[in-house]
């Protein structure tokens, strides 16, 4: 899987996968260099599988951790993937990281795919914040790396250990994007329901 080759011919039932950060239009930052690898359909088309390949591309990007297991990533890219036609051979991921120096809890990442090498397509960008906005969540949400593997009580997918994750005060874990997506509508531990603020 780990290749930068364009002109490595393709096996069968692989389809190419491009990852193209780009700065944000107000950042200062270079072109980032994109990276294309091949990978097999059939592990993107299923969720479950995307759910462990997904990450391990995200990990040579320079995201930050938290976004490697955006459930919603995963499954949007997984979905794109089933609806192309067999013979379409390239995905390509635009991405864009709104990165907040004063707060990098405060940052967002913004995607959208296309069968096209474009910086122009009229596609639609989906945004993704790695906190929430309040002030007094994001003091009551701690930085944690994980020491025991653990499963995120929203998406369901695994907290692998090495990873670092978004602990409550009544001391469970989540992924970032999934606590933070969930403490948009509420303000209570998923599983306990304690209050978080």
């Amino acid at each position: 899987m780990e290749s930068n080759n364009l002109t490595m011919p393709l096996s069968e039932g692989e389809l190419w996968v491009s990852f193209m950060l780009e700065p944000a239009e107000d950042s200062d930052e270079e072109d980032i260099i994109p990276f294309r690898v091949p990978v097999q359909r059939s592990l993107l088309s299923s969720e479950e599988s995307a759910k462990s390949i997904i990450p391990l591309l995200l990990s040579r990007t320079t995201l930050p951790e938290w976004f490697y297991y955006c459930p919603e990533f995963i499954r949007g890219l997984s979905e794109y993937v089933c609806s192309l036609p067999t013979e379409m051979q390239d995905v390509y991921v635009h991405s864009q990281l709104a990165w907040n120096a004063i707060d990098p809890r405060n940052s967002l990442w913004s995607y959208r795919f296309s069968t096209k090498d474009s910086t122009t397509i009229g596609d639609m960008w989906t945004i993704i914040w790695s906190y929430p906005r309040s002030g007094s969540e994001v003091l009551a949400v701690k930085d944690v790396k994980l020491e025991e593997a653990s499963e995120c009580a929203i998406c369901l997918q695994d907290l692998v250990v090495g990873f670092e994750a978004a602990k409550l005060p009544c001391s469970h874990v989540y992924h970032r994007g999934c606590i933070a997506k969930w403490l948009d509508t509420s303000n209570k531990c998923p599983l306990c329901r304690s209050q978080v603020v």
